[in-house]
């Protein structure tokens, strides 16, 4: 998508933090809980999008943020690849809620919330024996959504939608360091 765009003046940032606990109530099964905040900023000075000549579309000073929370429980089940158990595959499985808000202009905004169900399988390393790195991929998603849309501290449209996802999203990467107690 950056690709398209020309004479750009623009910054972005995106803040995420994902803490999370799990207890091992059997060999290579455990479960937990997940809290995970993001907040996303995104300041277009001017741009243009430019869809190889035959279109083009300038944009100006647009200031939009995001930000949501949410709570997760899952299932995570390991699967060794070593003699030794310091690498493995994973594959969690996640019930979880999500609240956004989404800002573009100063007085619109849209709130949604999320009730949805994930299976991502992972990659998991413990180079110390209480401590781990890991790398997951959301694989499958199942959601149900409800958005409200506001304008000047008044509701001017509601969406609700079901969704259902599955393939590979590497925008949807997600790396993590564990400490193990």
């Amino acid at each position: 998508f950056m690709l398209l765009l020309n004479d750009a003046g623009m910054e972005a940032s995106v803040f995420r933090i994902a803490p999370h606990a799990s207890y091992t109530y059997m060999s290579n099964q455990s479960a937990g809980l997940r809290f995970q905040y993001t907040n996303a900023r995104c300041n277009v000075d001017a741009a243009t999008l430019d869809l190889l000549g035959n279109f083009s579309f300038d944009v100006k000073d647009v200031r939009a943020r995001m930000m949501s929370y949410g709570g997760h429980v899952y299932n995570r089940s390991y699967l060794g690849l070593d003699r030794r158990g310091r690498v493995g595959l994973f594959l969690d499985f996640d019930l979880g809620f999500t609240r956004s808000k989404s800002v573009v202009a100063a007085d619109a905004y849209t709130v949604t919330r999320k009730v949805g169900a994930s299976v991502s399988p992972g990659l998991i390393y413990f180079p110390m024996n209480n401590v781990s790195v890991f790398a997951a991929l959301s694989l499958a998603d199942i959601s149900y959504n409800w958005a409200k849309g506001y304008s000047g501290g008044q509701v001017t449209g509601t969406k609700n939608s079901f969704a259902a996802k599955a393939g590979l999203n590497l925008m949807n990467l997600n790396f993590g360091l564990s400490i193990h107690l």
